[in-house]
């Protein structure tokens, strides 16, 4: 069986709403029901958890109702994504084989792109979405004044070919993402996102084709583009 996590336990303060993002209303729906409208239909999975803050907990008992046909349980979330993910691998059922786990801000995924990291999870233990970068990179010099480091704007060139730019839905074997999970958080380790976890308890990351069109939603422009994706998906 497929699951399907679905992190919502954001406070989205780039957005600057009154109103974490994930739960801003375009066209009737939230943006968290769009996302999992999308899993819904791609038809891959088998149970749902939906992680979210001790504030808005009670959204998730209204999807509960909502989507009463679905296997979908309500987790709350931790103090970081780290704590947040934790919770809800505790949820699943025993007879989970591969996890989904993506951010409730990306409802433009498709089942085409499920497929690909499904099929690369299945083969080698996880499949995570990425594209290429688009732009010419530089990586900042730092430069030592009084003993502080400072940026005063030195860069050097670095080869975009070598960097790819992450995605989610990210898909990972459920008994090894567990594992990885239960070894202890380290903040010396950026946890950027669920694959950063599973590479550093000793699994590999492999990557699959992502979908530039796969964007999250994190700023008021981001919200501006998805309005009108949506109203002509609505159309």
């Amino acid at each position: 069986m497929n699951s399907a996590i679905i992190v919502a336990a954001g406070e989205g303060l780039r957005m600057g709403a009154p109103i974490p993002k994930q739960f801003i209303k375009i066209h009737g729906k939230t943006i968290l029901e769009y996302t999992l409208n999308q899993f819904v239909q791609s038809d891959l999975i088998g149970e749902y958890i939906i992680v979210l803050s001790k504030d808005y907990l009670n959204i998730g008992k209204d999807l509960q109702e909502k989507y009463a046909r679905l296997e979908l349980k309500i987790c709350q979330g931790g103090k970081q994504r780290f704590d947040s993910v934790k919770n809800a691998l505790k949820e699943l059922n025993e007879k989970s084989e591969n996890v989904f786990i993506h951010d409730a801000v990306r409802p433009f995924f498709t089942t085409e792109l499920m497929l690909r990291c499904l099929s690369s999870c299945e083969e080698k233990g996880s499949g995570i979405p990425a594209t290429n970068i688009k732009d010419s990179l530089r990586i900042i010099k730092d430069s030592i004044v009084d003993g502080k480091k400072i940026q005063d704007g030195r860069s050097n060139a670095i080869n975009r070919d070598l960097y790819r730019s992450v995605q989610t839905p990210q898909v990972f074997q459920t008994n090894k993402l567990v594992e990885a999970y239960n070894d202890p958080f380290s903040d010396k380790i950026v946890h950027t996102d669920d694959a950063s976890v599973y590479e550093e308890f000793g699994y590999q990351v492999y990557l699959v084709e992502g979908d530039s069109l796969n964007i999250k939603i994190t700023t008021p422009e981001d919200l501006d583009i998805a309005k009108i994706r949506l109203s002509a998906a609505n159309a």
